[in-house]
C-alpha cells in the first residue's frame, strides 16, 4: 500500500506509524494508472494493425455464358443468394416452352416470402395463364411491369445485388431463344449502375406497372 502511495509511512526505521491517504487521492492514483494502461494497449493495437496485410478487395470478373442450361443455373444462383434487390427483365423463353414457368415464378415468390425487405421488380410479357401466379407475387409486394410493346424483347437482364446477367436474343422465331450472354461476378455499385439505368429505362419506356384488379360484385 505504501509502494502504491495509498498509505503514508512515518520516516523512521522502527515503530513507524502509518496513515491512510484521503480516498480522493487514492482513486486519483488508480484512475491515472488505468489511463496509462489503456493508452499502452491502444498503442499496441495500432502497431499490430500496421503489421497486418491489407485486406484485398474481391476482384470482379465478367464471364461469357452460353447454353440454356447454364443461363438457367446462373439465374437460380443469383436469385437465391441475393439479399437486397432483384431487378429482372424476364425473356419469353424462361416462362414458356416445355419447362413452363413455375420453376422461376415460384422461386421469386418464395424469395420475397422469406425476406420481406428484399426489393423485387420484374418485367415480362403477361399472358392469361400467368395471371393467378402474378397476383400472388403482387400480394406480397413484388412489383410487376407488363411489356406493352409488340416487338420481341431484344435482351434479358437480371440484376441481383451487385451482380448481373445480361442475355441477348440469338434465335428470333415463334419462341425466341436467348442462349448467350454476359455475367458480372463480384461487381460493385459503380459497375452495376449503368445496367440499373438500362433496366429503369426499359420498364418506363416499354412497360406498364401491373396491379391487382378486384372484380366488383353485381
Amino acid at each position: 500500500m505504501v509502494e502504491k502511495n495509498f498509505v503514508q509511512r512515518e520516516p523512521i526505521k522502527r515503530g513507524a506509524g502509518y496513515k491512510a491517504k484521503p480516498p480522493s487521492n487514492v482513486f486519483s492514483i488508480i484512475r491515472e494508472e488505468l489511463r496509462n494502461k489503456i493508452e499502452i494497449t491502444t498503442d499496441i493495437e495500432k502497431q499490430i494493425k500496421n503489421l497486418e496485410p491489407p485486406v484485398e478487395k474481391t476482384e470482379s470478373r465478367v464471364w461469357s455464358i452460353y447454353t440454356k442450361e447454364n443461363i438457367r443455373t446462373r439465374i437460380v444462383d443469383l436469385i437465391d443468394k441475393s439479399r437486397e434487390r432483384i431487378y429482372f427483365i424476364i425473356t419469353p423463353d424462361l416462362i414458356m416452352g416445355d419447362e413452363g414457368y413455375k420453376w422461376l415464378l415460384d422461386r421469386i415468390y418464395y424469395k420475397k416470402f422469406k425476406d420481406e425487405e428484399i426489393e423485387i421488380i420484374i418485367a415480362l410479357n403477361v399472358t392469361s395463364k400467368l395471371l393467378d401466379d402474378l397476383k400472388k407475387l403482387l400480394r406480397i409486394g413484388i412489383k410487376i411491369y407488363k411489356s406493352v410493346s409488340s416487338n420481341i424483347v431484344p435482351f434479358g437482364l437480371l440484376i441481383a445485388d451487385n451482380e448481373f446477367l445480361l442475355t441477348t436474343l440469338d434465335k428470333p422465331k415463334e419462341l425466341p431463344e436467348y442462349n448467350s450472354g454476359l455475367w458480372l461476378e463480384g461487381g460493385d455499385e459503380g459497375q452495376i449502375i449503368g445496367y440499373v439505368h438500362l433496366f429503369n429505362h426499359f420498364i418506363s419506356a416499354e412497360c406498364k406497372e401491373g396491379t391487382i384488379i378486384k372484380k366488383t360484385k353485381t
